[in-house]
Formats: C-alpha cells, sequence, structure tokens
C-alpha cells in the first residue's frame, strides 16, 4: 500500500491566499489580478492594481496607512482591519472594517460596516454606516446620511437635514440641529 500525504483542497489555500491578502487595508478590487512583484528598490512584495482592459474602469489606488490609521480617498471597496483612525475623505468608498478608534467620513455616497467605532464623524450628503458595537461619541454634519448601530450611540450632535440615526441598546443625548432628523 503506498501512502501520499494529505493535500489541502484547492479552495482552501485560494481561501488562505485571499483571506491573507485582504488582512491589511488593501483594496478588494486589488487582489485578483495583482501583481506580487516587489517595486523597484524594494525588497519584499506588495499588492498592486493592475490596468483592466476598459478605458472607464476605476483602479482603486493602494490606500494609505500609517502607524495608527487608514485613510481611502479613491473610490471602490475596502477591507480594513482595527486601526486607531479611519479617515474616508472621497466619494463613492465601500468600507469593511474592524473596530476603529475613531472614524471621520468626508464625501458623499461612501459605506461603512464597522465592529465597532467609539468616535464617529461623518461629513457629507447620503453616506450610510452601520456598527456592530457601540458609537461612543457622534457628529453629523451633512444631509440623508443613515447611522445605526447594534449596541447604544452615547452622545453627540446632528446638524443637517433628514438624517437617520438608530441604535438597538438606545440613543444617549444627541443634539439635534437640523430638520427632518430621525433620531431613537
Amino acid at each position: 500500500m503506498i501512502r501520499r500525504p494529505a493535500l489541502a483542497p484547492a479552495g482552501v489555500v485560494v481561501a488562505g491566499v485571499v483571506a491573507l491578502a485582504l488582512a491589511a487595508c488593501t483594496p478588494l478590487t486589488a487582489v485578483v489580478g495583482a501583481s506580487t512583484e516587489p517595486p523597484s528598490g524594494s525588497s519584499s512584495p506588495s499588492l498592486r492594481p493592475v490596468p483592466q482592459p476598459s478605458a472607464t474602469a476605476v483602479i482603486p489606488a493602494r490606500p494609505t496607512v500609517g502607524a495608527a490609521g487608514c485613510t481611502l480617498s479613491t473610490p471602490g471597496a475596502y477591507r480594513v482591519g482595527d486601526c486607531d483612525l479611519l479617515l474616508v475623505q472621497g466619494d463613492g468608498i465601500t468600507v469593511v472594517a474592524g473596530t476603529a478608534g475613531s472614524v471621520r467620513i468626508q464625501g458623499n455616497r461612501d459605506h461603512l460596516v464597522a465592529d465597532g467605532a467609539p468616535g464617529l464623524r461623518v461629513e457629507g450628503q447620503d453616506n450610510t454606516v452601520v456598527v456592530g458595537g457601540d458609537v461612543g461619541g457622534l457628529t453629523i454634519a451633512g444631509d440623508r446620511n443613515t447611522v445605526t448601530a447594534q449596541g447604544r450611540i452615547g452622545s453627540g450632535d446632528v446638524t443637517g437635514n433628514d438624517n437617520s440615526v438608530k441604535a438597538a441598546g438606545g440613543v444617549g443625548d444627541v443634539t439635534d440641529g437640523g430638520a427632518r432628523n430621525s433620531i431613537g
């Protein structure tokens, strides 16, 4: 009888590679077709977007990652782990994040799903934020923004109109400085 070593199914190996690539602050669209050649003068590989054949395709740039935070400024879909500061600066950005100590969204039509956001500031129009835990402090300056928390929203200020703030664990002292805002 010949014994062969057990091999992991190809799907498991591919899933593992994709999970590792997405664990950092990496655009989701950069994973497929990305180059792993190191940039000139660098000894370590990095993911870089590869131009798509369509002239109208938007190619997200690699986000700026600092020691404490991550800045996303190019339209696209991103996955971000836990960080102290998450800045979303631009329009049409979608982010799935871990827990960010402080989140600031400055743009329009941005979407964020986060495990937690102890500090959240939304500036702009038509943004959507869903937080799986608590939001300690909330500031909204803009119109038609939606913030939903599975935990509690502690305190904050809402200026602008037609914003929606909901929390399964309740909403603390949030000041409504606009018109037609739904807070509760």
